[in-house]
C-alpha cells in the first residue's frame, strides 16, 4: 500500500511539473513582446519552401504594423489597412481584420490566439498551437520559434487547406520611438485609390 501511495504521489508531482512547464515558451514570448513599445526587423516570407518576399517589418503598440518590400508597402494603424503599390501608384484601403491570423495581427497571434488553442512545446524554443475543439480560427496550426532574447525568430502558419506560410525575422531593433505617422498613409493626388471599407 505504501508503494502504491508513493507511486501515485510521484505521478502527481511529475504530471503537475509537466503542466507548469507547459506554456513557458509562449509566456516568455508574450512577456518580451508586451514589454516593448515598438519593434523593427527584416523578414523573409516563404510559401511552402519557396521564398516569395523579403523586406522590413515594424510594429508599434497596440496594432500598428508596417511591411515594406520592393515597390510595395502594407501599413495598418489597427483600424485601417493601406496596401500600397508605389510603382503603379495605387493604394487599396480596407478595414483592419482583428480576427485574422497573419503577420499584420502579430499582437493577436501572441496574446489572444494561445487562449483558444491547445499548446504543445516540443522544444525549449518552439511552440505549436492548434485550435481547441469547436474553435474556428482560420488555421490548422501556428508554430512560433523564439530566439535567445525571447523575440520571434519565425512564425509558420498552416491554413485549413494545408497551405503553409512561414516568416523568418532577424536584425531586430527595439524601442526606437517610431512615429505614429509611419503607420498610416495619405495618398497624393496621383495615386489611384480603391476604398473597400
Amino acid at each position: 500500500m505504501k508503494t502504491l501511495l508513493t507511486f501515485v504521489l510521484t505521478l502527481i508531482l511529475v504530471f503537475s511539473g509537466t503542466l507548469s512547464a507547459q506554456g513557458q515558451v509562449i509566456k516568455s514570448i508574450q512577456k518580451k513582446f508586451n514589454s516593448l513599445t515598438d519593434i523593427s526587423a527584416t523578414y523573409s516570407q516563404y510559401s511552402g519552401n519557396k521564398l516569395i518576399v523579403t523586406g522590413t517589418f515594424s510594429y508599434k503598440k497596440v496594432e500598428k504594423v508596417k511591411l515594406s518590400f520592393g515597390n510595395n508597402m502594407i501599413v495598418s494603424d489597427g483600424v485601417t489597412n493601406w496596401n500600397i503599390d508605389k510603382k503603379q501608384k495605387k493604394v487599396i484601403i480596407s478595414k483592419f481584420d482583428n480576427k485574422s491570423v497573419s503577420i499584420l495581427s502579430v499582437n493577436r497571434l501572441i496574446n489572444v490566439v494561445p487562449g483558444d488553442c491547445d499548446i504543445v512545446e516540443s522544444q525549449k524554443d518552439k511552440v505549436v498551437m492548434t485550435p481547441k475543439k469547436g474553435k474556428m480560427l482560420g488555421f490548422k496550426s501556428v508554430e512560433i520559434t523564439k530566439d535567445a532574447q525571447d523575440l520571434i525568430a519565425s512564425i509558420k502558419i498552416e491554413d485549413n487547406a494545408k497551405n503553409i506560410m512561414k516568416v523568418d525575422f532577424s536584425g531586430y531593433t527595439l524601442n526606437k520611438n517610431l512615429n505614429d505617422s509611419d503607420f498610416s498613409f495619405k495618398p497624393s493626388g496621383d495615386y489611384k485609390v480603391v476604398d473597400l471599407r
